[in-house]
């Protein structure tokens, strides 16, 4: 899939969702940017983010983040991903706020001393 400005992405998923995969930022070779060696560095850099990829683990592996020349792959243990929910100790309250002298509704993560 092309976004008629060169850059073609494609569209993935796995179990963490739909995500749209970029292609690789080319260097630049031509033009007053050429000089710039910083700004290609830059795109090394970058580069390997574009093909992030994420996989989910056993439950009692570690996070772990492995980075290499042409992609990230995280490693993300299945409890990690799992339930989501509140952090241990925390109740959702709901609180009414004054805002520019107007009150707004909305809710709090609240942890009791």
């Amino acid at each position: 899939m092309t976004d008629g400005k060169g850059t073609s992405s494609a569209e993935s998923s796995n179990q963490f969702g739909q995500f749209k995969i970029m292609a690789n930022i080319e260097k630049v070779t031509e033009g007053s940017l050429a000089k710039n060696n910083k700004l290609n560095e830059v795109i090394e850099k970058l580069n390997p983010l574009l093909n992030i990829e994420v996989n989910q683990v056993e439950e009692d592996a570690p996070l772990e983040i492995e980075y290499s020349d042409n992609n990230v792959v995280l490693r993300v243990p299945a409890s990690a991903t799992e339930g989501g929910g509140l952090p241990e100790g925390f109740a959702e309250t709901a609180v009414t706020l004054c805002q520019n002298g107007s009150p707004i509704t909305g809710k709090i993560l609240f942890k009791a001393d």
